[in-house]
């Protein structure tokens, strides 16, 4: 699943842009995938698009987000190539900060992952040169490239919360954001270990004194920045590449651990036919190990 944000040049504020949708169909005009479908959903516009044996559902919203799903093949990498040419590189600000981002929260199976990235006037270049930016925009096999290059380049820190894990933090916190938050703090206070910096930036995925109580209960205390779309600064987009590589790594695991092709996000059809045979073929405790049943599949 890809979750992208298109430039505000190709949005208009409570519709699509039709210039936006015009360039997607000449775009898969030009690559003779064919539109098996096309509606207005709410808040956006969807497209199902095929090639061959292969189907891909593209979300456009009204927020300038761009969601693609389906199974991994050619057809879905080819569009995540083109949804991710759209968002510009992220630019140089010069300013040392920590840039935190999760992948998972949105997913039934495999773990939540949260990390965090420092980076400089000196490690900010290199990144950019890189090609680090938001993972969203980026093919999964991108991002396993860069996911090492990164960490050689900056002081880093990632948390995984796998399945089993996530669910118990839920049981005892019975809030998605405070074991976000948790995770999030985490993974800053080991960058924190490593450097001195009073300055970390995240998306604003809730409530931001969740993050704020969480680190005061670490006893760590600096400027907290929570910014819409703040995968446009690298060291977020960097964080945000870290958390979709591990995330990504333990769907493989878990797929093998269960022997069975897990899918990403929360909304494919297979979804509750394969959370069936999990527990058919190892009962409802391998369920546990595998997805965070606070879902309502």
């Amino acid at each position: 699943m890809r979750n992208v944000i298109l430039p505000k040049l190709l949005m208009a504020s409570s519709t699509i842009s039709e210039k936006t949708l015009q360039s997607f169909r000449a775009f898969l005009q030009e690559k003779n995938f064919a539109i098996h479908d096309e509606r207005k959903i709410d808040y956006g516009h969807q497209f199902k698009i095929a090639n061959g044996d292969d189907v891909v559902t593209v979300n456009f919203y009204t927020t300038g987000k761009v969601l693609v799903q389906g199974k991994a093949c050619d057809l879905k990498n080819e569009i995540e190539s083109w949804v991710g040419g759209t968002s510009p590189a992220p630019q140089a600000t010069g300013a040392a900060r920590i840039g935190m981002d999760e992948s998972g929260k949105g997913d039934y199976f495999g773990s939540l992952v949260a990390a965090a990235v420092y980076v400089d006037a000196a490690t900010e270049p290199k990144l950019i040169r890189l090609g680090a930016r938001d993972s969203k925009t980026l093919t999964e096999s991108r991002i396993m490239e860069l996911e090492n290059d990164i960490k050689i380049v900056c002081p880093h820190a990632v948390i995984e919360f796998n399945p089993e894990r996530y669910n118990a933090l839920f049981d005892e916190m019975r809030n998605m954001n405070k074991v976000l938050a948790h995770g999030h703090a985490t993974a800053l206070e080991k960058v924190l270990d490593q450097v001195s910096c009073g300055l970390a930036i995240l998306d604003q995925f809730g409530d931001e004194k969740y993050v704020k109580n969480a680190l005061l209960q670490k006893g760590k205390q600096l400027k907290l920045e929570q910014r819409p779309k703040a995968e446009s600064d690298v060291a977020v987009a960097a964080a945000s590449i870290l958390a979709r590589a591990g995330f990504v790594r333990s769907i493989e695991t878990l797929s093998k651990l269960v022997a069975l092709d897990l899918p990403k996000g929360a909304s494919d059809p297979s979804i509750d036919s394969i959370r069936q045979a999990i527990i058919k073929q190892h009962g409802q405790a391998m369920l546990s190990k595998v997805a965070k049943l606070h879902f309502n599949i």
